[in-house]
């Protein structure tokens, strides 16, 4: 998963996930905003048939929030549904 880096500007390295379902992915220990504190950086993922950025915001100073889909969340999501069946 390794940095996170956008427009040149490291947006922090991978420090894990968050959560028990896989669906945040945290980056932590960016580069530092001017008169601030370092960036970092939660990346919200969700089902979907492509992979692709949906949006991107900056709910407080230098932390950034990131949501995207991908094919590659849809079975973490349908697994969990057959297990709750069973």
């Amino acid at each position: 998963m390794g940095i996170l880096t956008i427009f040149f500007c490291r947006l922090g390295s991978w420090e894990g996930w968050r959560g028990s379902e896989y669906r945040e992915m945290y980056y932590g220990n960016g580069a530092g905003c001017w008169n601030g504190p370092s960036r970092s950086t939660t990346v919200e993922i969700e089902c979907g048939l492509d992979t692709r950025i949906l949006g991107v915001s900056e709910p407080n100073r230098c932390e950034y929030f990131f949501k995207m889909q991908t094919p590659a969340a849809c079975f973490a999501s349908l697994s969990a549904d057959v297990h709750d069946e069973l």
